[in-house]
């Protein structure tokens, strides 16, 4: 580490961030899958994924996060699969001798909006077989749209977060409405629109999914997690499913909230962007009915194995282990950027959007930089799934804590940072 970056460090964990978590000693509470291959085995250098994971490492020492595991494939090898910290235990206030479990590679964590990847995918693969356009309007395939103010938007602007309807209805933040969809729909045909459809960008945290969730259902007769299960994950032999089977919830890692309290403005941003505050949001998360429900932009529960793997599904083009599941023009279409230029309404950040994706760029991205061509998407708050083409690579950063805005942020952006260092650009 440059003498910069261990002072930045050092400040850093000199702050006194509230709600933080106990962090233990990281050689304690690591683990390593058995699926990592040897350091150089694809070509990079023997310390490359080690010089990734001790930036992991020093982020899980601030104390955010009660678990963090990132998953990396390069060339389609696992060449990091690692686990550090607790999966449950160990939130913060917790006593020192609290009962805690170690999280693992093979831990479930829920994606959050790193779950909107798999959702699009589905519309495009409706799409490929002819069954929908995505310049359709919605109305089109749902009538109950046609006599309101949303009657223009289309298939297109729901998964590019154009289509003017960003903010959720509170009355829908109701644990015991979740499963009902007729409920949920209603509520959204009258919520007011934010701006006309197609006329800015304005992030869709949760609404847009519950939307297009619905027109999978009315075009396929089939609710998304079958239609996802029969077309997509069961024939590439991907475990990724929305929620998980009652006998499963107790093998989920706990989210918690961490860091210091959003300022006045931003936590009403974020209230009415999701319906809820932070505290509320993060305990929702780990309610039973959340954890088994099916929300189609927020609630994929997985390892990051499994979620790296689908990932690189859609680097190889639409194919994984000889299994084609996507034409590469789906692909390619699904990953094409929007063209919106300037700051999304919501997030306040100049992100560029495919349908479904959120894409890299030149200098400041999610991805690291000179990442132009990868596409992926950030999950409720740190959790980041992405692909990059020009370093044949696929990642799963995922973890447990919820904290809201911090100068901390530096620090897990170094990771992706420190990963686009250590893998050269192939193409």
């Amino acid at each position: 580490m440059s003498a910069a970056g261990r002072g930045l460090r050092r400040r850093l964990e000199a702050l006194a961030w509230p709600n933080r978590v106990r962090v233990h000693d990281a050689a304690q509470v690591t683990t390593r899958s058995d699926r990592e291959l040897e350091a150089g085995a694809t070509g990079l250098e023997e310390d490359a994924m080690q010089r990734v994971w001790e930036a992991v490492v020093r982020y899980y020492k601030l104390g955010l996060h009660p678990a963090i595991a990132m998953c990396v494939r390069h060339r389609g090898e696992v060449v990091l699969d690692r686990a550090i910290g607790h999966a449950s235990g160990n939130p913060p206030g917790a006593p020192r001798d609290a009962p805690k479990t170690l999280a693992t590679p093979d831990t479930l964590y829920s994606l959050a909006s790193g779950s909107k990847p798999v959702m699009a995918m589905a519309i495009h693969l409706l799409a490929e077989r002819g069954r929908l356009h995505v310049d359709d309007r919605i109305a089109h395939h749902l009538p109950e749209f046609r006599k309101t103010d949303k009657a223009q938007v289309t298939v297109r602007q729901l998964l590019a977060h154009r289509a003017g309807l960003p903010m959720l209805p509170r009355e829908l933040v109701d644990l015991d409405l979740l499963t009902d969809r007729h409920q949920l729909l209603r509520a959204l045909l009258e919520a007011p629109t934010l701006h006309s459809p197609g006329e800015t960008t304005a992030y869709h945290a949760l609404s847009a999914g519950f939307v297009l969730g619905e027109v999978v259902h009315r075009v396929t007769g089939r609710d998304l997690q079958s239609f996802v299960a029969d077309e997509i994950t069961g024939p590439a032999g991907l475990k990724l499913r929305w929620g998980v089977e009652p006998s499963q919830i107790d093998a989920v890692a706990d989210e918690a909230f961490t860091g210091p309290e959003p300022i006045p403005a931003l936590a009403r941003r974020l209230e009415d962007s999701i319906g809820a505050g932070m505290r509320e949001a993060v305990a929702f998360t780990n309610d039973p009915r959340f954890l088994t429900a099916q929300i189609p932009s927020g609630n994929i529960i997985t390892t990051p194995n499994e979620i790296c793997r689908f990932m690189e599904l859609l680097r190889n083009g639409g194919s994984l282990a000889g299994q084609r599941i996507f034409e590469k023009r789906t692909v390619e279409r699904a990953i094409e950027d929007q063209g919106h230029r300037g700051l999304d309404r919501v997030i306040l950040l100049p992100i560029r959007y495919s349908m479904g994706f959120m894409l890299g760029a030149d200098l400041v991205s999610f991805y690291g930089p000179r990442s132009r061509r990868a596409f992926g998407h950030l999950g409720f708050t740190n959790v980041l799934v992405w692909s990059d083409p020009d370093r044949e690579i696929s990642v799963a950063l995922l973890n447990t804590g919820k904290p809201f805005l911090t100068p901390a942020l530096a620090a897990w952006l170094a990771i992706p940072i420190e990963l686009a260092r250590r893998v050269p650009i192939t193409s």
